[in-house]
């Protein structure tokens, strides 16, 4: 009896053993994955700079006197400052002078001054004053007449309203959209590098998330999985979306939640951030391809071949956004399944910085050429409601000769997700 407990305590102990070793790597199966992007590095204080000496160079060149915008990423891009929205104002503006202000409520002034940094100089309004008579006085000078500012065109409405008000019928309150398009739209160096990373980034943790896989799983513990493998790379998940079978046909998602079982092919769309920009990739895979149906197959396969065709004219000056999303959709209507949006329902895709969807759009009757500095997404997709959903999701910067992908493409069933490698540093 004794003899008999001194064995099962042995073999009790050399399971624990080599459960513990085997499961070491379980217990943190992205291990690998961490500090990923801390090679490189934020944007500086120079870019940031250089991109408010953009501003007013294009205030000028259009005649504009100023440029308004309230929190959000226009602010972030050209200061860095992040700030709240509320219904109080605290705006950025950047005069054609060259001059910075920020418009503060009082009693925030010294979380302004940390957050402002000698950016710019802070005008402050009192709790039960104007803001915009504060503007108009202090900042624009009571200008009579003629006077043209340019809001950014994700400013709520009361804001612009308020000035006019202030401002007078003399003078205009006028949408910059196509002042910060120019301007945001077209990536730094600085820029690309943050967004390759965060996308070789997310592309990392999904390829080990694929091996964590199991049937019977549901969509919520493997989104669960994929936000963990998002975390250890160090980036910042912002999104993920997982969807079985018949729920992929539904592209951002289903209040219906299923399990997964043998021939379902799943779909990851997901992403994080890096410094504040964003990262968005899709992957189509199945857990066992052997028990996939030739029409899974025909479908996964025309959608990667519509992705190759909208890159292979990714060509800066020959080519337009809506070219792109033509070429992508004329491979999904050869093969059967509609030249319009009868199952490839959205664009082709969006680009992608400080917002994860932004300027430029790849959609029909954009007809902006491709200029080198762009950066979006191309993702084709097909759905079948009730039955299946595809989409093959990379973002790519356009480059002076033609595109650089972050990170791999999908390659085949058999090698939906490949292997990323480290970021490399010499670039």
């Amino acid at each position: 009896m004794f003899l008999a407990a001194i064995i099962i305590t042995v073999i009790v102990l050399a399971v624990v053993y080599a459960t513990g070793n085997s499961g070491s790597s379980d217990s943190d199966p992205f291990a690998s994955l961490a500090g990923y992007c801390s090679g490189v590095p934020p944007i500086s204080d120079q870019e940031l700079a250089t991109r408010r000496g953009q501003m007013v160079s294009s205030l000028i060149a259009n005649g504009y006197n100023a440029y308004v915008t309230e929190p959000g990423a226009s602010m972030t891009y050209f200061s860095n400052v992040a700030w709240s929205l509320s219904e109080r104002p605290f705006l950025l503006v950047i005069m054609a002078n060259s001059s910075i202000f920020f418009l503060s409520p009082m009693f925030e002034e010294a979380r302004a001054q940390e957050r402002v940094n000698n950016t710019g100089t802070i005008v402050l309004w009192i709790e039960d004053a104007n803001p915009y008579d504060i503007m108009t006085s202090q900042i624009f000078g009571s200008p009579s007449s003629g006077f043209r500012v340019a809001i950014d065109p994700e400013t709520r409405h009361f804001i612009p309203d308020g000035m006019r008000t202030s401002l007078g019928a003399s003078n205009s309150v006028e949408n910059g959209y196509d002042l910060i398009r120019s301007i945001r739209m077209i990536k730094s160096p600085a820029e690309i590098n943050i967004m390759r990373c965060v996308n070789m980034a997310t592309k990392a943790a999904l390829h080990l998330v694929q091996n964590q896989v199991r049937l019977g799983m549901t969509e919520d513990e493997l989104s669960s999985i994929m936000t963990s493998a998002l975390a250890a790379t160090g980036i910042t998940p912002q999104f993920v979306i997982v969807l079985f079978a018949a729920n992929a046909a539904f592209p951002h998602g289903t209040n219906q939640k299923l399990t997964l079982n043998k021939g379902d092919l799943i779909l990851v769309d997901t992403g994080g951030s890096l410094y504040g920009y964003m990262s968005d990739c899709t992957r189509t895979f199945a857990y066992d391809v052997s028990q996939l149906t030739d029409f899974q197959k025909t479908v996964w396969n025309t959608v990667k071949d519509s992705q190759s065709a909208a890159l292979n004219i990714t060509i800066p000056g020959a080519y337009t956004c809506a070219q792109l999303d033509g070429a992508a959709r004329q491979v999904v209507g050869d093969a059967g399944f509609g030249y319009n949006y009868e199952n490839f329902t959205h664009r082709l895709g969006h680009g992608i910085g400080l917002q994860g969807h932004e300027e430029p759009y790849n959609v029909r009757g954009n007809n902006l050429i491709l200029q080198p500095g762009m950066i979006f997404s191309i993702e084709p997709g097909i759905y079948l409601q009730g039955i299946l959903g595809v989409r093959h999701e990379d973002v790519a910067v356009v480059t002076s000769t033609g595109y650089e992908v972050f990170g791999p493409l999908t390659q085949s069933l058999d090698n939906p997700i490949p292997p990323v490698g480290p970021y490399p540093t010499n670039l």
